[in-house]
């Protein structure tokens, strides 16, 4: 599992998508974590970097 991957995990029957966005491991027991965002596919967009890099990203572009 790395940054970026998009995971399922069932909740109540009904599979939840989450990407991740960074590991640590704990100090006290050496345990792998992760950190997940939760994502609603309806809300899922793709950008082009460019358009991140160069800061050109505003409301119009994410309504689109």
């Amino acid at each position: 599992m790395e940054k970026g991957d998009l995971v399922a995990i069932y909740m109540q029957g009904e599979a939840v998508l989450f990407c991740v966005i960074g590991l640590y491991q704990r100090e006290d027991d050496g345990e792998i974590i992760a950190v997940l965002a939760m994502i609603d596919p309806k809300q899922l967009r793709q950008i082009p970097l460019e358009i991140l890099q160069d800061n050109k990203l505003d409301a119009i572009t994410l309504i689109h």
